[in-house]
């Protein structure tokens, strides 16, 4: 097992320089495409911007994510709106995790390499709370040794930050200081959630991915099929060398941590996201056990992952038409994330100039904050899932009901869907229900 050294303060300062530009650098042409390809990233600021003019909380969805929520409002009340500001919260944490994890293992190549997976690279650029969360997780381990009553506050902020993160409470407290102050902190980040909401917050988002297909994106996703297979191919070589850390406590209580936070992706795999606050564990266990030659080709095996990647599930054929196509090749997460992203933006801006009948609600795939953003003089955002358009009388949405259509219809509302983006489909996936059974008409936008 390999000891991780000191080093000089010098050296230090021009590590600390390093990462920070390259965390840097690698995200500039990411913030300012709108708030990441997640709906619930857009979804969080709208909520940031509700409870920055009122006093009233709300929730960008249930359980509840008040930490992040209460942030993005703060920069809202500021005045300093935009993709870049808010996207911006997460690359500091990025930035803050990468310092971290030198802190803890004193290896550049890794520290660089974990800022660089394509996981924490992407969400280092929107507005979630993927990465906030595991910078404050990683930061409760690693100031639990000697700083019990920061590593309980930081644990605390973590669990408001998402709650399924607390699950790590059971490994990291080691300290009745650090328990209580843990408990203190995640009991007053989410009395505004429980006061608002009572006991409905204890409800989560249901999953329609099979949990096959979950763990078989898990592998393409966190690892790229070379390095999967490469580091089954080490366990099997280094078994002898390996077995032997089940004995050392460091590396146990790290497994212990893995294993908690992986139950949530695997009780609901909704987004590989999930996956982002064991990472650094994951990183801290290479480094740990893995010789370094065979450490840094797999940190550049994880960061090529994000360039072209092996075995790839089409995300769109699986989203629009429910169809499992996998490809051989394909581009990598982080530039099919891009590429949505551009992609998104002038497809928001198309919609926006469009022409629509008169007096009229139609369904789109496009966030409707996207589409204000892109022409504000034209649309107005009344609702989350609604733009509205007050001279044609049209509203944009990406959320209509059976119900809300028969209604509308019943009130000489006419109803379309956009039919060139698979949204027939998609519709009858999400509410059980063909559009045009429900006298949808499509509607062609070029």
């Amino acid at each position: 097992m390999r000891k991780f050294k000191e080093i000089g303060f010098t050296s230090r300062l021009t590590v600390l320089v390093t990462i920070a530009v390259v965390g840097i650098l690698t995200r500039i042409p990411f913030l300012d495409k709108g708030f990441g390809e997640d709906f619930d990233g857009w979804r969080v600021v709208y909520v940031g911007q509700h409870i920055a003019s009122g006093i009233f909380y709300e929730a960008s969805r249930l359980p509840g994510y008040p930490v992040v929520e209460y942030i993005h409002a703060l920069i809202e009340w500021l005045g300093a709106s935009g993709p870049i500001v808010h996207n911006c919260l997460a690359l500091i944490s990025g930035l803050f995790l990468g310092f971290l994890f030198y802190y803890e293992t004193k290896n550049l190549i890794a520290s660089a390499g974990l800022l660089l997976h394509p996981l924490i690279w992407i969400h280092s650029t929107t507005s979630m709370d993927y990465l906030i969360g595991a910078t404050l997780i990683f930061g409760t381990w690693v100031s639990a040794r000697s700083h019990p009553a920061l590593s309980g506050l930081l644990g605390g902020i973590a669990t408001g930050t998402r709650m399924t993160l607390t699950l790590t409470f059971i490994s990291l407290t080691r300290k009745l200081a650090t328990a209580l102050i843990w408990i203190c902190v995640a009991v007053i980040s989410f009395l505004p959630v429980f006061l608002t909401y009572g006991f409905q917050m204890f409800s989560y988002a249901q999953s329609d991915i099979k949990l096959g297909i979950a763990i078989y994106k898990c592998v393409y996703e966190v690892f790229g099929m070379p390095l999967f297979l490469g580091i089954l191919a080490l366990f099997i070589f280094y078994w002898k060398r390996i077995r032997y850390v089940f004995n050392d406590s460091y590396s146990r209580r790290i497994l212990i941590t893995i294993g908690l936070l992986i139950i949530p992706y695997l009780a609901l795999p909704v987004e590989t996201a999930y996956i982002i606050p064991i990472l650094p564990f994951a990183y801290l266990l290479a480094v740990r056990w893995f010789p370094k030659r065979w450490l840094f080709i797999g940190v550049i095996l994880a960061v090529l992952n994000g360039l072209i990647s092996f075995g790839v599930i089409d995300p769109q054929a699986y989203r629009e038409y429910g169809r499992v196509a996998i490809h051989a090749v394909s581009p990598g997460r982080v530039i099919r994330d891009y590429q949505v992203r551009v992609e998104q933006k002038s497809r928001a801006k198309l919609l926006a100039k469009a022409n629509y009948p008169k007096n009229s609600y139609v369904f789109i795939d496009v966030f409707p904050s996207a589409i204000v953003e892109a022409a504000p003089h034209r649309w107005q955002l009344t609702d989350f899932f609604e733009a509205y358009d007050p001279l044609q009388n049209v509203t944009l949405t990406g959320e209509l009901s059976p119900k809300d259509i028969k209604e509308a219809i019943a009130n000489n509302i006419s109803i379309y869907y956009l039919a060139n983006r698979g949204l027939r489909y998609q519709y009858e996936r999400i509410y059980g229900h063909d559009p045009d059974e429900l006298n949808a008409k499509p509607l062609i936008i070029k």
